[in-house]
């Protein structure tokens, strides 16, 4: 029983290491396991704002740099406290005046083409 239990134990620990080997190395994100989307990460390594490579076409870029870039890039959410605020709507619907649509039953009738009884 304890030579089945080493050679299962064997087993799973070259199951584990060819699985790790599978998923390339843990310093380096790719475009498929990137904190972001796979256009974006391309497109800032492209563009030269992180620095990585490309690799049988994979796109590498350093976890830490990735990780430094998100950071740097952080923007704090604009949060109004003040309910009461609405001047933007406001001026938006003024600017674009009133309505200029004929809600009446006649109206409705008649853009169907059909005309009120009696």
């Amino acid at each position: 029983m304890s030579r089945l239990r080493d050679l299962l134990h064997e087993l799973a620990d070259n199951v584990a290491d060819k699985l790790d080997s599978l998923n390339g190395d843990a310093r380096y994100y790719d475009q498929h396991n990137s904190p972001l989307p796979p256009a974006t990460h391309c497109k800032l390594v492209r563009c030269g704002k992180i620095a990585g490579y490309k690799r049988a076409g994979r796109v590498l870029v350093e976890r830490e740099v990735m990780h430094r870039y998100i950071e740097a890039a952080r923007v704090e959410p604009v949060v109004s406290l003040d309910k009461t605020d609405d001047s933007a709507i406001d001026g938006a619907l003024e600017r674009a005046g009133p309505r200029k649509t004929d809600n009446s039953i006649e109206a409705a009738l008649e853009r169907a083409g059909l005309r009120k009884a009696g």
